[in-house]
C-alpha cells in the first residue's frame, strides 16, 4: 500500500515538532491528528502521473495518483480514497517517452533523519530551446504530495534557465501559508524546486 502513516502526537508546546510539521498549504484546515508522511515515491509517481490500480469488494478501479490523497479537513480519519477491503494491486506510469528526464531531491535536516522538510520531483520535455511539457510535485510541504500546476504552467514556453526555474518557484509557493514555527520553509521549498528543476535539464 503506499499511504504511510506515521503516528506522532502533536504537542503546541514543542517547538521541533510545530518546526517538522510540514503544512504550507491550505491553512485553513484543523492539524491532522497525526502527522501524515508524504513519503519519497509519491511525489515521483505524481510527477510522473501515475495510476493507482486498486480491487475491492465493489470491483477494480484505476485512480490518477493526484487524486489518490485527502485532505485532513475532507476526511481527518483517511489519508486516501481507498475503501474499506480495497487494496492496491499495482501502480503503472504512462509510456511517454519525452518526458524520460526526471530527477527527485529530498532536503531533511541530518542524513540519518527520514523525513524531508522539503522535497521536490521534476520532469521536463525540452525541444528546441523551449519547455514543452513539465511536470513538478512537492512533498513535505503540504498533508499530501502537492501538485504545482502553476509552475508548471510558468515553465511552458521558457528557456530551461534559472530566472524560468525561479520564476516557477514563485509560483509554486505563492499560496503558501507558514505557521509560526516552519516559515523557513517556504524559502528552502523555493530553493529545492530551482535545484531540482536544473538538475534535470543538466541531465537532459
Amino acid at each position: 500500500m503506499l499511504g504511510v502513516g506515521v503516528r506522532v502526537c502533536i504537542d503546541n508546546n514543542h517547538k521541533r515538532l510545530r518546526r517538522a510539521f510540514f503544512k504550507l498549504f491550505s491553512r485553513s484546515e484543523p492539524l491532522p491528528s497525526r502527522r501524515r508522511y508524504t513519503g519519497r515515491a509519491k511525489p515521483t509517481l505524481m510527477a510522473l502521473d501515475a495510476i493507482v490500480h486498486t480491487r475491492g469488494p465493489a470491483g477494480e478501479r484505476q485512480i490518477l495518483m493526484a487524486e489518490f490523497h485527502l485532505l485532513p479537513a475532507e476526511y481527518p480519519e483517511r489519508e486516501s480514497v481507498l475503501q474499506h477491503g480495497e487494496l492496491v494491486t499495482a501502480v503503472t506510469l504512462p509510456a511517454r517517452p519525452q518526458m524520460v528526464q526526471s530527477r527527485y531531491l529530498k532536503v531533511r535536516d541530518r542524513a540519518s533523519y527520514a523525513f524531508a522538510l522539503t522535497s521536490a520531483a521534476a520532469t521536463l520535455h525540452v525541444e528546441g530551446g523551449k519547455i514543452r511539457e513539465a511536470r513538478l510535485a512537492l512533498g513535505g510541504v503540504g498533508t499530501k504530495p502537492w501538485r504545482a500546476l502553476e509552475a508548471e504552467r510558468a515553465l511552458i514556453g521558457q528557456r530551461p534557465d534559472a530566472p524560468a526555474f525561479a520564476r516557477a518557484a514563485e509560483a509554486a509557493l505563492a499560496d503558501a501559508r507558514p505557521r509560526k514555527h516552519n516559515a523557513f520553509k517556504v524559502e528552502l521549498a523555493r530553493r529545492t524546486i530551482v535545484r531540482t528543476l536544473a538538475t534535470v535539464r543538466v541531465a537532459g
